[in-house]
């Protein structure tokens, strides 16, 4: 009897501890050193929560695209386009807020050429091959669609006017400084140190191409979660949005103290950080009317180019529970 007391009470004793204990969700975002300052609020104590922790990790935009599908994770930032190839597979997905919204000069979205190249505009690069990060993303797609809509140009990967041709993000400056392609698109971090350096030169600007043509911020990436998952844990949901907005919030408010501690950490200028929230993109965790415009604006240029059968009203894939601006 006397064990069997110490055993009981030993549970009672642990059984604070075990309610008490938090629950995660795991987070796969971009692999960018600006990601790692939206987190690094999370990660450093400055935003806290008595009930979640949230598991994040960076990855490249191709194993983003395909993890959608996998629900190994529990929020995804992935790709615009995404969404609706995911509906139309079966997969439902929910809008938690906009992970990406591009400025209306979008210094990240720019086609680039080596300096002293012969080539002056898009026109020149007709039989060239543009190098990217990943041919599916809807980075890429809005470049398409910026390229299409502004320049007339035939922007079709099979028998289009350029070849276009799919590189791991690392390998994009290289491939364009050795002349091994003509363009490219390249990363924030790519296209920062470009502009600085000043090896390669823009030819085409397609955030402020799309903003000229159609009055939106364009929206490339989404923070996404998984209906049955949702329904499940609603109130877990609602403490991510809360945490991650607080997060990017405290980076805004604090940016040089964040900028040089993940500088030194990712081993980049501290002055890329600043450059980025104000002519790169947002990362808002929140969602706007315009995003939510801009996101079937995509969808509708994409059928029309062919690159979707057919896409929902963006409005109802935002998730109930999401933050709105």
């Amino acid at each position: 009897m006397k064990r069997i007391s110490l055993v009981v009470a030993a549970f009672a004793l642990a059984a604070p501890l075990a309610a008490g204990a938090k629950e995660k969700l795991t987070y796969a975002y971009l692999q960018d050193p600006v990601l790692e300052a939206v987190m690094w609020p999370l990660r450093n104590g400055k935003v806290t929560s008595d009930k979640l922790e949230i598991d994040g990790k960076g990855y490249q935009i191709p194993v983003l695209i395909q993890g959608t599908a996998t629900k190994q994770w529990d929020v995804v930032m992935t790709a615009v386009m995404s969404v609706p190839r995911a509906k139309e597979m079966g997969l439902e997905l929910r809008v938690l807020s906009t992970a990406l919204r591009y400025h209306k000069s979008g210094d990240g979205a720019h086609v680039w050429v080596k300096k002293g190249s012969p080539y002056k505009s898009i026109a020149d690069l007709k039989g060239k091959t543009i190098a990217t990060y990943g041919l599916q993303s809807t980075g890429v797609t809005l470049v398409r669609l910026a390229l299409w809509k502004k320049y007339g140009v035939n922007v079709q990967f099979e028998n289009g006017d350029f070849k276009w041709q799919q590189l791991p993000a690392p390998a994009l400056p290289g491939a364009l400084a050795t002349d091994k392609v003509e363009g490219a698109t390249l990363i924030h971090s790519q296209a920062y140190q470009a502009s600085k350096s000043g090896d390669f030169v823009p030819i085409a600007r397609t955030a402020e191409d799309m903003f000229e043509l159609f009055k939106l911020r364009m929206v490339s990436a989404v923070n996404v979660g998984y209906v049955e998952k949702i329904a499940a844990k609603p109130e877990l949901y609602k403490e991510f949005n809360r945490m991650l907005k607080a997060s990017i919030d405290y980076t805004l408010k604090n940016i040089a103290e964040v900028s040089d501690i993940v500088a030194k950490e990712t081993k980049n200028d501290p002055a890329y950080f600043k450059a980025w929230f104000e002519q790169y993109s947002d990362f808002p965790a929140v969602v706007s009317q315009n995003d939510i415009d801009a996101m079937n604006k995509v969808w509708a240029l994409s059928k029309e180019l062919g690159i979707l059968k057919d896409f929902p009203d963006a409005k109802t894939m935002i998730w109930e529970g999401a933050l709105r601006e």
